[in-house]
């Protein structure tokens, strides 16, 4: 029985190594791939990490690793706040300036114009002499001469005017009187007066149509549209200090990157001329990634200006 069985064994195994190999009998399409032929994942990009930008952050006084370039680090820098750059250039602005200064004009425009429903107060003296030719024996100065008046009034009240175009006055004139005519009774003698005045226009000038009115109308429009070319002139300003802001904030980024390529280029040029050195790279291969040093070189410089 073991000599039947040790005989099956070995016939079974000389049967099967003079077999095809089942991968390569298979088909093409049907074949595995080999484990060396499976693409490995593309690694992710390590980016130098940004410090926030804030005030009062300023760069160490040390030369940087690669580059070698007095003042320039490895992290980006800005040592001013975007808020305070913006409150500079709107304080510096002088067509900004300009624009305030017109809707401070435009709201005075309208003070002005509101100015006329304003009540006055009216106070208002006056002297008037008068000197007249006798007219009869009776009605003359002494000794038959000129006829010779003063009068000193004083006038107090209010007045102004309505959103209808209506204008009011109301005022008090007590006035006296100095005459010299041969048959004046009462010398001096006073005359007192209350005087009261509305004026109401029906058709034209009246209601919304009267001229304090369209002023005033015109006074807001000016106002309204000094205030939105502020506004604008403001936006305007404030979005280009902050494209002006964040593209610097990017070209220190782009330093950064710059110079940590530059870094990588050193170590490569190092080992190369390592390699060289003990036979086991070309020559070329140290001139060449020399070539690359200078590239990279260059484009921190540039990345720097």
């Amino acid at each position: 029985m073991k000599k039947t069985s040790l005989v099956s064994l070995l016939a079974a195994a000389t049967l099967v190594a003079s077999l095809p190999c089942a991968a390569e009998a298979a088909p093409a399409a049907h074949r595995v791939p080999a484990a060396a032929t499976i693409p490995s994942p593309e690694p992710s990009p390590v980016l130098p990490a940004v410090p926030p930008v804030a005030p009062g952050y300023t760069a160490p006084g040390a030369k940087p690793e690669s580059a070698d370039i007095v003042g320039v680090t490895q992290q980006p820098f800005v040592g001013l706040s975007l808020q305070d750059a913006i409150g500079m250039a709107l304080l510096k602005n002088p067509d900004l300036a300009v624009s305030a200064a017109n809707s401070q004009i435009a709201n005075y425009q309208i003070r002005a114009a509101k100015g006329a429903y304003d009540v006055r107060f009216i106070v208002e003296p006056s002297v008037e002499h008068n000197k007249t030719a006798p007219q009869n024996a009776f009605f003359s100065g002494p000794n038959f001469g000129i006829i010779e008046q003063n009068h000193q009034s004083l006038e107090a009240g209010v007045q102004g005017q309505t959103s209808t175009g209506a204008q009011y006055k109301v005022s008090v004139t007590q006035t006296r009187v100095d005459d010299n005519t041969i048959i004046n009774a009462f010398n001096p003698y006073y005359l007192a007066s209350l005087n009261v005045a509305v004026s109401q226009p029906l058709l034209k000038g009246s209601g919304a149509g009267n001229e304090t009115s369209r002023q005033l109308s015109l006074s807001e429009i000016n106002a309204e549209n000094s205030r939105a070319q502020t506004f604008v002139s403001a936006s305007q300003v404030i979005s280009s200090v902050s494209i002006t802001y964040w593209d610097l904030v990017a070209q220190w980024r782009n330093v950064a990157i710059q110079e940590d390529a530059l870094h990588q280029a050193v170590l490569q040029q190092q080992s190369n001329v390592r390699l060289a050195k003990q036979g086991a790279a070309a020559p070329i291969d140290a001139v060449e990634s020399s070539t690359q040093v200078a590239i990279y070189q260059d484009n921190v410089f540039s990345s720097l200006q």
